[in-house]
Protein backbone atom coordinates (compact mmCIF):
# COMPACT_ATOMS: atom_id res chain seq x y z
CA UNK A 1 0.00 0.00 0.00
CA UNK A 2 1.56 3.27 -1.14
CA UNK A 3 0.61 6.45 0.70
CA UNK A 4 0.78 9.91 -0.80
CA UNK A 5 3.14 12.24 1.00
CA UNK A 6 6.29 11.57 2.96
CA UNK A 7 5.40 8.09 4.19
CA UNK A 8 7.41 5.11 3.04
CA UNK A 9 5.53 2.21 1.56
CA UNK A 10 5.17 -0.89 3.70
CA UNK A 11 7.36 -2.84 1.28
CA UNK A 12 10.17 -0.26 1.53
CA UNK A 13 10.13 -0.38 5.34
CA UNK A 14 9.99 -4.18 5.27
CA UNK A 15 12.91 -4.38 2.82
CA UNK A 16 15.01 -2.04 4.97
CA UNK A 17 14.26 -4.12 8.08
CA UNK A 18 15.30 -7.29 6.25
CA UNK A 19 18.58 -5.70 5.14
CA UNK A 20 19.42 -4.70 8.72
CA UNK A 21 18.44 -8.17 9.96
CA UNK A 22 20.61 -9.79 7.26
CA UNK A 23 23.59 -7.71 8.35
CA UNK A 24 23.02 -8.75 11.97
CA UNK A 25 22.90 -12.44 10.96
CA UNK A 26 26.11 -12.08 8.94
CA UNK A 27 27.86 -10.46 11.92
CA UNK A 28 26.72 -13.31 14.16
CA UNK A 29 28.11 -15.80 11.62
CA UNK A 30 31.49 -14.04 11.70
CA UNK A 31 31.46 -14.21 15.46
CA UNK A 32 30.58 -17.92 15.43
CA UNK A 33 33.44 -18.57 12.98
CA UNK A 34 35.86 -16.83 15.35
CA UNK A 35 36.76 -13.96 13.01
CA UNK A 36 35.34 -11.28 15.29
CA UNK A 37 34.08 -10.78 18.82
CA UNK A 38 31.00 -8.61 19.02
CA UNK A 39 31.05 -6.45 22.11
CA UNK A 40 27.80 -4.75 21.20
CA UNK A 41 25.50 -4.99 18.21
CA UNK A 42 22.36 -2.96 18.63
CA UNK A 43 19.68 -1.92 16.11
CA UNK A 44 18.13 1.56 16.17
CA UNK A 45 20.92 2.85 18.41
CA UNK A 46 20.56 6.45 19.58
CA UNK A 47 23.06 9.14 20.46
CA UNK A 48 21.57 12.58 20.78
CA UNK A 49 19.89 13.45 17.48
CA UNK A 50 21.25 10.45 15.57
CA UNK A 51 19.58 7.08 15.28
CA UNK A 52 21.66 4.60 13.35
CA UNK A 53 20.28 1.41 11.84
CA UNK A 54 22.86 -0.70 13.64
CA UNK A 55 25.60 0.16 16.13
CA UNK A 56 28.49 -2.31 16.00
CA UNK A 57 31.27 -2.47 18.60
CA UNK A 58 33.67 -5.24 17.60
CA UNK A 59 37.10 -6.77 18.08
CA UNK A 60 38.55 -7.80 14.70
CA UNK A 61 40.87 -10.73 15.33
CA UNK A 62 42.74 -10.71 11.98
CA UNK A 63 44.14 -7.23 12.59
CA UNK A 64 43.93 -7.27 16.40
CA UNK A 65 41.90 -4.06 16.41
CA UNK A 66 38.85 -2.79 18.23
CA UNK A 67 36.43 -0.80 16.05
CA UNK A 68 33.06 0.89 16.42
CA UNK A 69 30.64 1.58 13.60
CA UNK A 70 27.42 3.49 13.10
CA UNK A 71 25.83 1.58 10.23
CA UNK A 72 23.22 3.15 7.97
CA UNK A 73 21.60 0.81 5.46
CA UNK A 74 20.90 3.07 2.49
CA UNK A 75 18.60 1.83 -0.23
CA UNK A 76 18.37 5.05 -2.23
CA UNK A 77 21.42 7.16 -3.11
CA UNK A 78 19.25 10.12 -4.12
CA UNK A 79 17.37 10.20 -0.86
CA UNK A 80 16.93 13.58 0.81
CA UNK A 81 17.64 11.75 4.06
CA UNK A 82 21.38 11.45 3.39
CA UNK A 83 22.25 15.16 3.80
CA UNK A 84 20.12 15.27 6.96
CA UNK A 85 21.90 12.23 8.37
CA UNK A 86 25.31 13.65 7.51
CA UNK A 87 24.43 16.93 9.19
CA UNK A 88 23.23 15.14 12.35
CA UNK A 89 26.38 12.99 12.51
CA UNK A 90 28.61 16.04 11.94
CA UNK A 91 26.87 17.86 14.78
CA UNK A 92 27.30 14.85 17.09
CA UNK A 93 30.95 14.53 16.05
CA UNK A 94 31.63 18.21 16.75
CA UNK A 95 30.07 17.86 20.20
CA UNK A 96 31.71 14.53 21.04
CA UNK A 97 33.61 14.69 24.30
CA UNK A 98 35.33 11.30 24.10
CA UNK A 99 33.44 9.89 27.04
CA UNK A 100 35.10 6.48 27.14
CA UNK A 101 38.31 6.30 25.19
CA UNK A 102 37.98 9.23 22.81
CA UNK A 103 37.37 7.05 19.75
CA UNK A 104 34.60 8.21 17.43
CA UNK A 105 32.92 5.34 15.54
CA UNK A 106 33.16 5.11 11.77
CA UNK A 107 29.93 5.96 9.99
CA UNK A 108 29.26 3.34 7.33
CA UNK A 109 26.61 3.77 4.65
CA UNK A 110 25.84 0.30 3.29
CA UNK A 111 24.67 0.39 -0.31
CA UNK A 112 23.69 -2.05 -3.06
CA UNK A 113 26.41 -1.36 -5.59
CA UNK A 114 29.24 0.89 -6.78
CA UNK A 115 26.84 3.29 -8.54
CA UNK A 116 25.00 4.02 -5.28
CA UNK A 117 28.33 4.23 -3.45
CA UNK A 118 29.67 6.92 -5.80
CA UNK A 119 26.45 8.94 -5.51
CA UNK A 120 26.61 8.92 -1.72
CA UNK A 121 30.38 9.57 -1.56
CA UNK A 122 29.83 12.78 -3.56
CA UNK A 123 27.54 14.00 -0.76
CA UNK A 124 30.07 13.46 2.05
CA UNK A 125 31.80 16.72 3.02
CA UNK A 126 35.61 16.65 2.84
CA UNK A 127 36.03 17.14 6.59
CA UNK A 128 33.97 14.00 7.29
CA UNK A 129 35.74 11.65 4.89
CA UNK A 130 38.23 10.44 7.50
CA UNK A 131 35.45 8.72 9.45
CA UNK A 132 32.70 8.12 6.87
CA UNK A 133 32.76 4.98 4.72
CA UNK A 134 30.43 4.01 1.86
CA UNK A 135 30.53 0.29 1.17
CA UNK A 136 28.49 -2.65 0.01
CA UNK A 137 27.61 -5.18 2.70
CA UNK A 138 30.18 -7.57 1.21
CA UNK A 139 32.91 -4.91 1.40
CA UNK A 140 32.00 -4.13 5.01
CA UNK A 141 32.05 -7.81 5.99
CA UNK A 142 35.34 -8.27 4.13
CA UNK A 143 36.90 -5.41 6.07
CA UNK A 144 36.02 -7.23 9.30
CA UNK A 145 37.85 -10.37 8.21
CA UNK A 146 40.76 -9.08 6.09
CA UNK A 147 44.23 -9.29 7.53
Amino acid sequence: MEKIGTYASHSAVFEHTLLVADLFVRLMQLQMSGDISLIRCEPEWRRGEIICDLYVDVNIHAIKKHRRYYVEVQRNARSTVIPKKLKAYAKAYDGYDGLRDGVWPYLVFLVYDAVHARAIRRQVPADMRQWVRVQTADEFMGALTAA
